[in-house]
């Protein structure tokens, strides 16, 4: 099954979805969506 190719778009995208993530003081596992990850707080 052939991995999937993100667009330019779609990284910028969720690169700012990240920032904003991260801005209101979430942790990267977090703003990434990573699974299972706790906050840091």
């Amino acid at each position: 099954m052939p991995r999937k190719r993100f667009h330019t778009e779609e990284i910028i995208q969720k690169l700012r979805e990240a920032e904003v993530l991260l801005s209101q003081g979430n942790d990267v596992a977090t703003a990434w969506g990573i699974p299972g990850a706790e906050h840091g707080h």
